[in-house]
């Protein structure tokens, strides 16, 4: 085993009706657990925008969503509890994402999304967003994404957005 995963279930109701959902799940690696050797083929998905991850990005994102980590608000703040440098907030990278998809291609009213959050996004950060949109039948379409660095390709954010037409 490599560690022990841990999910979490955050329900949203609206006149008793479940409005929106999340499940989040972390692992806590073991310490001495052996990671496995297999290698999986990671190609990207072809690149359709070039996204800026300017230095500050951290600050704004905290601004709007109150969450004021150390390690997103500046190099200085970030090094004061182990890291070199400032990353931006996952939620921000998945929520950037999102709203670039929103633009380039409709969304239907109800859909969900599952994301994998890879490696951290250090500020200032340039980034491609490849996905590709995977049709199936009438009623269910997905759009499979992927964020990484426009230098090394390394992987921060890989997902699948998948949208149901409204039963009528």
């Amino acid at each position: 085993a490599k560690g022990i995963s841990t999910r979490f279930l955050l329900q949203v109701y609206r006149d008793n009706n479940l409005v929106w959902q999340g499940i989040s799940t972390y692992l806590t690696r073991i310490p001495g657990s052996k990671r496995t050797s297999k290698t999986v083929q990671d190609t990207p998905l072809p690149a359709k925008m070039t996204l800026a991850v300017p230095p500050g990005t951290g600050r704004r994102y905290a601004r709007v969503s109150g969450d004021y980590n150390p390690h997103h608000l500046s190099d200085v703040t970030a090094r004061l509890i182990g890291f070199n440098q400032a990353m931006v907030h996952g939620m921000w990278s998945l929520a950037r994402t999102l709203a670039c998809l929103e633009k380039t291609m409709p969304l239907v009213p109800l859909f969900s999304v599952d994301a994998a959050f890879k490696l951290p996004i250090f500020m200032p950060a340039t980034l491609q967003l490849g996905y590709k949109q995977v049709v199936h039948g009438h009623k269910t379409h997905q759009i499979v994404f992927d964020l990484r660095d426009a230098a090394t390709f390394r992987p921060h954010l890989k997902g699948r957005l998948t949208g149901f037409e409204k039963e009528h």
